[in-house]
């Protein structure tokens, strides 16, 4: 008898065939989820040389022993009767089926759908490494300053000079710096300089330290060289706070200086204003950026306006002032009129004591487009803010802003992930982005980037969690969808996933009682109107999307109605396009406003 044959009737082939089969959809899973858990591509060489080892004892198993319907048994045991045979061999067969079944459906499962949300990683990380690789080694992060006061209470002083130096070496061109969320994220978690560089992506660091006695402060800066963990230069700076200002100045000039980078002209300066008003605009932004919480904006908000009282020509805190009240308005604790009103009104002040200034402009362009309606003169407000500071990662926030409204979302996209490669772990940056993907109907790629940075946003609340059950009720999935209706906080977003979830789960009781709710609050506040023409949109009652669309115009929303993925059923309604043209905002129309980004 040829070994061949032998092999065949001891169904060793038949062993091998499913045990390699297997192997290969194992590995295959494997290399899907495995570095979602965090495994290195070690755990799947191990995986391998371990399949590889019971390979050959599949094989020696298969030659000694065989499976027959009386249980194991040797095979010099075994009765060669030809049912019996017949019978080990056709379990066998129907293994081998199942198991190629299986891998043939991951293998579809692969190419269809994985494999797209792969090209879009790799298209984001690819256009991350060429930015980075672009500017070489004029790279920074500036870290906040830590506070070695013996009191303990400066740390609003330590981040805010450190994010003032941030921006004066943002100014720089040829220089790319680090933002001050992603920069900032590190605070309190003890990781040693080159760490956090390797996250970052920089090869210099500037850290320091604040220490305040009575009227002076004695601030000390260093500049690392993150890859061999050594001091290029540090200096020591004791001077009265009236000198803030200066010593600010200085720092920055030598650490550009350090890092041989030509200038564009002078070294940019600060903005001088009283040192309290100053540290009382410090502490607003600490607030502000740190935590922006409705107490802590109500307590920024105060801030920014004590600062103005002692001096009412400083233009930052206007400005700040200004975002502020846009940040505090979706809190509901002031009429959205109100709100809008105010920031309008800061606006005006600080276009009064600089209309040139690039944050001026880009707030006012932004205020004009976004929540007045008037694209074509706030569009050339950007523009012109744009060609001062085409650095400014505001302004391009703000301009990517603008396109969305403009129902421009894939303009708006590059400009998205170009501020994520410079602000690679702010959670401001990764929503916007994520909410980009959602308003075009990529649904993976939005659940993809949040859930692939589920540490970061957790500072985070409200948005993650709507944009999330949003793309998950995209893609009809009912049971993600719903996991995240407790986690948010607005009332209007989280009644209007709890009807989306009850009417895809075909729960109809539930869903009326939620729509009912929404219908009450619709009628005297515009968010829930909106709410209302998105909910009916969503269950494919276009009369009732219309009707409610036009009570949240009519009730005032401050701001274009909003053109995203929530109004897809409406778009072959003939009532869709009078509808966009009545609020400026048919394609007709904004396709006459030329309002192109170019990015670094």
């Amino acid at each position: 008898m040829s070994l061949v044959t032998e092999l065949k009737r001891r169904n060793v082939i038949r062993v091998a065939i499913a045990y390699l089969a297997g192997s290969w959809l194992l590995i295959q899973v494997a290399e899907t989820l495995l570095p979602i858990y965090g495994f290195t591509d070690s755990a799947i060489r191990i995986l391998v040389a371990v399949l590889g080892i019971g390979f050959v004892i599949a094989i020696v198993f298969a030659w000694v022993f065989e499976l027959t319907p009386e249980g194991l048994k040797k095979e010099s045991e075994v009765d060669r009767s030809k049912s019996v045979t017949d019978a080990t061999g056709k379990k066998l067969d129907r293994a081998i089926i199942v198991v190629l079944l299986a891998a043939l459906a991951y293998f579809a499962f692969d190419k269809l759908v994985l494999s797209e949300s792969r090209i879009e990683s790799a298209r984001l990380e690819g256009r991350t490494e060429a930015l980075i690789e672009s500017y070489g080694e004029k790279s920074i992060a500036v870290l906040p300053f830590v506070d070695m006061s013996s009191t303990g209470d400066q740390e609003y002083m330590g981040d805010g000079i450190a994010e003032e130096l941030l921006n004066l070496l943002a100014k720089v061109p040829e220089l790319r710096v680090i933002s001050r969320s992603s920069a900032f994220s590190f605070k309190g978690k003890g990781l040693d300089v080159p760490a956090i560089a390797e996250q970052l992506k920089v090869v210099h660091i500037l850290e320091g330290s604040v220490r305040k006695a009575g009227s002076t402060i004695r601030i000390t800066a260093q500049l690392i060289d993150a890859r061999s963990d050594t001091h290029l230069w540090s200096e020591t700076y004791d001077r009265e706070l009236t000198d803030i200002f200066a010593i600010q100045d200085e720092i920055s000039a030598s650490v550009v200086n350090e890092l041989k980078i030509v200038l564009l002209g002078a070294a940019p300066t600060l903005i001088e204003t009283d040192p309290v008003a100053y540290e009382l605009f410090l502490q607003a932004r600490y607030f502000h950026e740190n935590d922006p919480s409705l107490e802590n904006m109500e307590k920024a908000l105060a801030l920014y306006q004590s600062a103005l009282v002692i001096d009412d020509t400083y233009v930052p805190a206007w400005v700040w002032l200004a975002a502020g009240y846009a940040d505090y308005a979706p809190y509901g604790v002031i009429p959205a009129d109100e709100a809008l009103a105010l920031m309008e009104s800061s606006i005006a002040s600080a276009v009064a004591l600089d209309p040139n200034d690039p944050l001026v402009l880009g707030l006012k362009g932004t205020f004009t487009g976004v929540t007045r309606g008037k694209f074509d003169e706030g569009t050339a407000m950007l523009q012109r803010a744009l060609a001062q500071d085409p650095l400014n990662l505001m302004l391009l926030r703000w301009s990517a802003i603008t396109l969305g409204y403009m129902n421009r979302p894939e303009s708006a996209i590059p400009i998205y992930e170009y501020l994520l490669t410079r602000d690679p772990l702010g959670y401001i940056s990764i929503l916007n982005l994520a909410e980009s993907y959602l308003n075009t109907g990529r649904y993976d790629a939005a659940i993809e980037l949040l859930e692939s940075r589920r540490e970061i946003l957790a500072v985070t609340s409200d948005p993650l969690w709507y944009i999330l059950a949003r793309a998950y009720i995209g893609l009809g999935d009912a049971e993600n969808g719903s996991a995240y209706v407790e986690k948010i906080e607005f009332p209007a977003h989280r009644l209007e996933i709890m009807a989306r979830v009850f009417h895809l789960g075909g729960q109809a009781t539930e869903f009326d009682a939620v729509l009912e709710e929404i219908l009450e609050a619709a009628e005297s506040d515009s968010a829930f109107a909106i709410c209302a023409a998105s909910t009916y949109a969503y269950i494919g009652n276009a009369d009732y999307a219309f009707k409610w669309a036009e009570k949240a115009l009519e009730i005032g929303i401050g701001q274009p109605f909003p053109l995203d993925d929530r109004w897809t059923s409406l778009h072959d309604d003939p009532r869709w396009l009078p509808f966009l043209e009545s609020i400026g905002r048919s394609p007709a129309q904004l396709d006459a406003i030329e309002f192109k980004v170019t990015l670094p």
